[in-house]
């Protein structure tokens, strides 16, 4: 499907061959007096070798400081599991993510792969070791292969589509902007990406921004991208009493704001305040996971899977639920496809482990109806439903919270404010006859004054 292997130097913007662009690193820019020592490694697609990557890392970090950043820059979709293995098939041998890299030498090579399903391969290779001065960030991007020129299956023009659906039917998968309009799957789309994952699961490359600009050199590391200047901004904002009021670790209190404001945003407008609330504890737990999947991926797409995950446990794409949106308009309104608002809610369900009437992510009116909520077992292992059981029972459930109320109260709360309701409106209704009546003797007695 490519037109060219070529690609940018980082550093000073020279464009090269794969080949050629190794031995220009090694060459113009691999040793830096005083500086530290770092491994030089050359990262392709296991499969598709038009994909590469030329970095540096300090070779006392380990494989996993690789992983993080191929994660990054070209595989993570869903936090999937990733491995390092041998590339030999015949030994198939794992190689442990805690190994340092000045244990491998020149030539050496590792297979990365990453998500056990749809599973993407990086081949590493070892091409030599370099000088640098001590930076920050632990990896260093030196080149990349420039994107692929991939034409549409129909009109030829640059593709910016992908089907999932078509690949499998051993159809060009490739659309344009103006023959997707007529396509039949669209709910079965993936963005173009200059990545080897491009196509696989729900991968968007949405966080492939370390794109080369020729008019900025001095800024090679893309590290500082859009999305992480916006956290940045948004941590500025938060306000210091707000930040101790919810249950997120410092580090991510930045891209909590960003999506729980996102969230907030889209139930005001569509949904209502209880899928808001509900769903804004989704993503604090989320946010305390470690690590946080979180870190990883554009906000807009994690709030729409957290969504998305919270109406498919309350039956949000039921139609005859209050409210109601089918799943593939709420993917829409997000401007992301219906697959990759699936895939996200069902990392999400995965990471918490939840599912279809799960108590703890059910909306509070919808609690009294889920039979999961009173369902418990008894010390000789029957299931037993305690809306049934002596009101004892209920009590001790209800001051350990293992159920949200006692059922007879809520009754009574209930039957309460419906007769305060009624006794209200009783008073009303005789208030109004009671002014009828007056209105009406008034009226009388004027007539019968004018008689006289």
């Amino acid at each position: 499907m490519s037109v060219t292997t070529s690609g940018n130097c980082y550093i000073c913007g020279v464009e090269l061959g794969k080949a050629a662009m190794k031995n220009h690193i090694l060459k113009s820019h691999g040793s830096d007096d005083g500086g530290e020592d770092c491994s030089l490694l050359m990262i392709e697609g296991a499969y598709d070798k038009d994909y590469w990557l030329i970095i540096d890392v300090p070779a006392a970090k380990t494989l996993s400081t690789v992983d993080g950043f191929l994660r990054r820059i070209w595989l993570e979709c869903c936090g999937h599991l990733s491995a390092f293995r041998s590339p030999k098939r015949s030994e198939y041998r794992e190689i442990a993510a805690s190994k340092k890299l000045y244990n491998f030498t020149k030539g050496d090579k590792i297979l990365h792969e990453y998500d056990f399903g749809t599973t993407t391969e990086s081949l590493i290779t070892v091409i030599g070791r370099i000088k640098r001065k001590p930076q920050k960030d632990n990896v260093r991007l030196l080149a990349r292969n420039l994107p692929l020129a991939l034409g549409c299956a129909k009109c030829g023009a640059p593709a910016q589509y992908f089907c999932t659906e078509c690949v499998y039917d051993y159809r060009n998968p490739l659309y344009c902007d103006k023959c997707i309009k007529k396509h039949d799957h669209d709910d079965m789309l993936l963005p173009v990406t200059n990545s080897p994952r491009m196509g696989e699961c729900g991968y968007e490359g949405e966080l492939d921004v370390f794109t080369f600009n020729p008019g900025s050199i001095e800024k090679k590391q893309q590290d500082l991208s859009k999305d992480k200047k916006a956290i940045k901004q948004e941590k500025q904002k938060v306000d210091k009493t707000e930040k101790h009021n919810v249950k997120v670790p410092k580090a991510m209190l930045g891209k909590y704001e960003i999506i729980a404001s996102v969230i907030k945003a889209f139930c005001d407008e569509h949904l209502n305040e209880e899928y808001s609330d509900i769903s804004v504890l989704m993503l604090e737990k989320l946010c305390r996971k470690r690590p946080s999947p979180i870190d990883f991926g554009k906000p807009n797409t994690w709030a729409c899977g957290i969504i998305y995950a919270v109406g498919s446990i309350n039956f949000l794409f039921d139609k005859s639920q209050t409210p109601h949106m089918r799943a593939s308009e709420l993917a829409e309104k997000f401007g992301i496809s219906s697959s990759t608002a699936g895939n996200k809610a069902g990392e999400i369900r995965k990471l918490l482990n939840t599912g279809t009437l799960d108590p703890e992510w059910t909306l509070p009116s919808k609690l009294a109806g889920n039979p999961y909520v009173w369902m418990f077992e008894t010390s000789n292992g029957l299931i037993i439903d305690v809306r049934d059981a002596p009101r004892e029972i209920q009590e001790e459930l209800f001051k350990a919270q293992l159920i949200p109320f006692i059922p007879a109260d809520k009754k009574a709360d209930e039957l309460k404010q419906d007769g305060d309701k009624n006794d209200n409106k009783s008073a009303q209704q005789k208030t109004e006859s009671t002014k009828k009546k007056r209105e009406h003797i008034e009226v009388e007695g004027q007539i019968s004054f004018d008689e006289q």
